[in-house]
C-alpha cells in the first residue's frame, strides 16, 4: 500500500510494532525497491512521531480491532487527531463487525495466493457482543515447503457507530463511514467499514 502513495509523489512514514515486519520493509528499503521511512513502534505511541505532522493516517487490515479495549481505541483517535494537519484526514478500516454479530459470522472468505502457495483460513468465535475470538490458519505449499501456522487472538468487535463515536468525540469534524475503498454505501452487509475522518 506504501507504494500507492510514493508513486503519487507523497512522503510516507510506515510504522509496525512486529519486527520481522520491519526487517522485512527494511530489506526491500535496502534492495532500492521502497523509499519511505520505517519505524517498529506500537500504534498508541504515534505521538512520538510528533513534531512531525501528517495530511494523511492510514490504519487498514482490521488493526484498531487489535487493541485490548476501547479506551484505548479512544486514545489512538485523539493521538491520531493530534498528529494530524489542518484539514488533513484519518482512514480506517476494519472487518465489519456489525455483520459478523448480527449475522453470527463464523468465517470469513479465504484468502488464496495460488502464485505463492499461500492460504489464509479465518474463524471467528463468540466471546461476548463486544468481543471476538479470531483464529487463523496460514497454509503454505510450495515446491519445498509445505506447512500450516495456526494462530488466535482476542478482537474487539468495533461496529460502526462505535467507531463513529470514537472519531467524533476524539475532535473530527466530518465523519463519513463506507462499506469498502471504493466507496460504497455503508450497510450492515457490507464486508468492511471504511471511516474516513477530517480534522
Amino acid at each position: 500500500m506504501q507504494t500507492i502513495f510514493l508513486k503519487k509523489g507523497h512522503m510516507v512514514t510506515a510504522i509496525d510494532l512486529d519486527e520481522t515486519m520491519v526487517h522485512g520493509m527494511e530489506h526491500k528499503l535496502e534492495k532500492g525497491l521502497v523509499d519511505f521511512k520505517i519505524m517498529q513502534l506500537d500504534m498508541l505511541d504515534i505521538d512520538q512521531l510528533a513534531p512531525e505532522t501528517y495530511n494523511l493516517v492510514f490504519c487498514i487490515g482490521n488493526t484498531l480491532a487489535h487493541l485490548p479495549n476501547f479506551d484505548l481505541v479512544n486514545d489512538f483517535f485523539e493521538k491520531a487527531y493530534g498528529l494530524l494537519e489542518e484539514d488533513g484526514t484519518l482512514i480506517v478500516q476494519l472487518v465489519n463487525y456489525d455483520r459478523v454479530l448480527e449475522e453470527k459470522v463464523t468465517k470469513l472468505p479465504v484468502i488464496k495466493r495460488e502464485d505463492h502457495g499461500l492460504e489464509f483460513i479465518r474463524k471467528y468465535d463468540f466471546v461476548s457482543d463486544k468481543e471476538v475470538m479470531f483464529k487463523g490458519e496460514l497454509h503454505i505449499k510450495t515446491d519445498k515447503v509445505n506447512d500450516v501456522f495456526e494462530a488466535e487472538t482476542e478482537l474487539l468487535a468495533l461496529t460502526c457507530e462505535t467507531t463513529k463515536d470514537s472519531a467524533l468525540n476524539s475532535g473530527f469534524k466530518d465523519v463519513t463511514i463506507y462499506g469498502d475503498f471504493k466507496k460504497a454505501e455503508y450497510t450492515v452487509k457490507s464486508p468492511a467499514i471504511v471511516l474516513v475522518a477530517k480534522k
